[in-house]
């Protein structure tokens, strides 16, 4: 009998497997190194809190990653609906009974195990895969105003409405990524930018309302960074600074591992700024390292996306891809100092066991579909067929 195989039991993509992997050799060595000063303020030294914990965060983030994989894309296309339902109360539990932080609630504490959860992580996932659901059993009525794009703006408006008072900048991504994910559904384009003028009204109204009241909000301190990036004063946004100066510290080689300095100073140097604190610890080429890491990750599930020969999973992994690449990018980009500061982690990478198993789950549906790609081309290795108006009945469980 033949040994089975590393890739028999993970199937799916190999690239993308290697590069997860090599992402979490990355988050360890990134979240040990930037946590040195946490665990002195709270363990008394214990270094070792963090990166064990971090490290049993990543496993079972792995272990959720393998399940959801397993599961056929069908499956997860039906399921979809169901996590956007649970969504939406979830956010509304949030708002009002959330841990508050800086005058914004953004997480729930999980009974039994006490561990915090941020519910706009699993309001994202669950609206991009039901978006996805949504466009592929509506393309016949794609054009259509009312029945096609309008079914579509209520879910979008509904997430990104919740999320907004507490957290701009996820709901500002979750948007645009809706956004990207309808223009590749074959949505009009004349649609798309009626959405975001409807959106920018709706966004400039809350904030009027907002700096009107006398109720504390979040709108002064959006206020504050985005003036503080144009103005582009040193010293004017400290975050940003400390940064710029873990960057410029680390030139082309980094001080080695183990050796930043601005991990004592950065604030959450081990999720917002975790980027930065690569850069000056494994240099210029440890950054361009992670940033191909992530330009091979998209090259990949674009690939994916291009041998689907139906809309559902297409949509499922552009979708996913489109989340995760927008996410990463973005937090490089504030890193360096292009962006103002969102407070956007790094997938895979950042310490958080949220944004670890959401960044999971979204992998594991890549995997799943190309899973059942490589299976369907063994069992019919035929050239793949045009498209038919068939597969976009409402009806069709392969969608």
């Amino acid at each position: 009998m033949k040994r089975k195989g590393i890739f028999d039991i993970l199937q799916g993509d190999r690239g993308i497997w290697i590069i997860v992997f090599i992402l979490g050799i990355f988050s360890l060595l990134a979240v040990y190194s930037s946590t040195g000063t946490l665990a002195y303020k709270r363990f008394g030294g214990n270094t070792q809190y963090f990166l064990m914990r971090h490290f049993v965060f990543m496993l079972m983030s792995l272990g959720v990653m393998y399940l959801v994989h397993m599961i056929r894309y069908t499956r997860l296309l039906k399921l979809s609906k169901l996590f956007f339902y649970i969504a939406i109360p979830l956010l509304l539990y949030t708002m009002v009974g959330g841990m508050r932080l800086n005058e914004a609630s953004r997480w729930i504490t999980v009974p039994l195990i006490n561990l915090s959860f941020q519910t706009s992580d699993f309001a994202k996932l669950a609206l991009m895969m039901y978006l996805a659901a949504l466009m592929a059993s509506r393309q016949q009525v794609i054009d259509d105003l009312k029945k096609g794009f309008g079914r579509l703006i209520l879910p979008v408006a509904v997430v990104c409405a919740l999320i907004f008072p507490a957290d701009f900048s996820t709901a500002g991504l979750l948007f645009m990524s809706a956004l990207v994910l309808m223009y590749i559904g074959r949505v009009k384009i004349k649609y798309l930018l009626g959405l975001m003028g409807v959106g920018v009204i709706g966004i400039a109204f809350f904030v009027m309302v907002a700096m009107l009241s006398n109720s504390e909000s979040r709108v002064g301190t959006w206020k504050s960074r985005i003036e503080n990036f144009v103005s582009g004063e040193e010293g004017e946004n400290f975050q940003s600074d400390q940064a710029k100066i873990a960057i410029a510290s680390g030139g082309i080689f980094g001080k080695g591992l183990g050796h930043s300095v601005q991990r004592n100073i950065l604030p959450h140097p081990y999720s917002d700024f975790i980027f930065a604190i690569i850069i000056e610890e494994m240099g210029i080429i440890g950054a361009l390292v992670l940033i191909f890491l992530f330009l091979i990750l998209f090259y990949r599930t674009a690939a994916i996306v291009k041998k689907c020969n139906r809309v559902g999973p297409a949509l499922l992994v552009a979708g996913m891809m489109i989340l995760m690449v927008i996410q990463a990018f973005v937090h490089m980009g504030v890193s360096v100092g292009l962006l103002p500061v969102t407070g956007q982690t790094l997938p895979f990478v950042s310490m958080g066991g949220t944004s670890m198993l959401i960044s999971s789950i979204q992998m594991g549906v890549i995997l799943s579909v190309s899973r059942s790609l490589k299976k369907e081309k063994k069992k019919a290795p035929e050239p793949i067929i045009e498209e038919s108006e068939e597969v976009y009945e409402e009806d069709q469980s392969d969608y």
